[in-house]
């Protein structure tokens, strides 16, 4: 409804509209009022981020903290998701690591394994908040190593059911911006193998997770090029620099799509391919692409369904993706 909304005045009364709804809720002394608004807003901040932000206000997101602080499960699930879906602009990634770290370490002590693999998830997503870029580390080094290695006990456990899987995926899919998880990951072949299982199934509910973590394995990802005399100018400015990790040089990237390839990655793909969504159906096609670049790959592709996958990702989805 919010993207229909063609010009800035229909989308201003959509969002004083919401603001109103939020409001009321937040007025209710009842927890389930407050239970029902976060999910509410974590929904839009998931589906509509542009409306789901424009709720961030002042006080919600220390209302989302003191409920993840809560000893109440269902509490504490709501506002781990919330937490999570919120952290993805800069300004708020940074409010939560100011004040919900401490939270988020203490929930992923808990006993319960949903409460901590989605706990698991915003401490992955806080941690991946520098992107690629190999000087911006929010966490001590090391740190992201050892969240992806919590990722892969859920990931590699066969005991753990999908819905956990499909969190440890998701985890996965930010800590491989940095080069050491991605390169590790590949290097693990029943971690790497099992996240192809789980993109296998095919579930709309794995396929952000499985791919984007591919795409970020795969080096597949748009890199803006950078001007020599904007980069001397920002030198002079004194203004960060993002730095690229030697590990994400093009020889490193190579092997990576050639160790995922042979493990069967294409199948996952074809699986997930029955998507309607446009978005998702880009990236599947950005990794295959990136596996067909190599000429000795592409008979594994056809054999695996990869040509069959492809002419209808070429006749519809974004103007990238096609």
């Amino acid at each position: 409804l919010y993207e229909q909304m063609y010009d800035d005045r229909r989308r201003e009364a959509l969002i004083a509209e919401v603001g109103k709804f939020t409001q009321e809720k937040l007025m209710d002394p009842g927890m389930e009022s407050k239970v029902r608004i976060v999910v509410a807003i974590t929904t839009l901040l998931t589906n509509a981020p542009e409306l789901g932000n424009s709720q961030l206000k002042e006080g919600l997101l220390e209302m989302m903290l003191v409920m993840a602080r809560s000893d109440e499960y269902i509490q504490q699930l709501v506002a781990s998701e919330a937490i999570i879906a919120a952290a993805s602009k800069k300004k708020d990634v940074t409010a939560i690591v100011n004040q919900g770290l401490d939270i988020l370490k203490t929930l992923y002590k808990s006993t319960n394994d949903h409460i901590k693999v989605r706990a698991l998830v915003g401490l992955c997503k806080l941690g991946a908040s520098g992107g690629s870029d190999a000087a911006l580390r929010p966490f001590a080094d090391g740190s992201s190593t050892k969240l992806a290695e919590a990722c892969r006990r859920f990931l590699v456990n066969p005991e753990k059911d999908s819905d956990l899987r499909r969190w440890a995926a998701e985890g996965l899919s930010f800590l491989t911006l940095d080069a050491e998880v991605k390169e590790k990951l590949v290097e693990d072949e029943a971690a790497m193998r099992a996240l192809i299982e789980v993109g296998k199934t095919g579930a709309q509910n794995v396929m952000y997770g499985v791919l984007a973590t591919l795409v970020n394995i795969t080096n597949s990802y748009d890199k803006q090029e950078i001007n020599p005399e904007m980069l001397e100018l920002a030198k002079f400015a004194k203004h960060h620099i993002p730095e690229e990790h030697e590990l994400d040089d093009e020889d490193f990237a190579d092997k990576r799509i050639w160790s995922i390839a042979k493990m069967g990655v294409t199948s996952a793909l074809v699986s997930l391919s029955k998507t309607e969504s446009h978005n998702m159906r880009e990236l599947i096609a950005r990794v295959l692409n990136a596996v067909c670049k190599h000429a000795e790959l592409r008979g594994l592709v056809v054999q695996q369904g990869g040509s069959k996958a492809l002419i209808p990702l070429a006749l519809e989805g974004t103007d990238k993706g096609t």
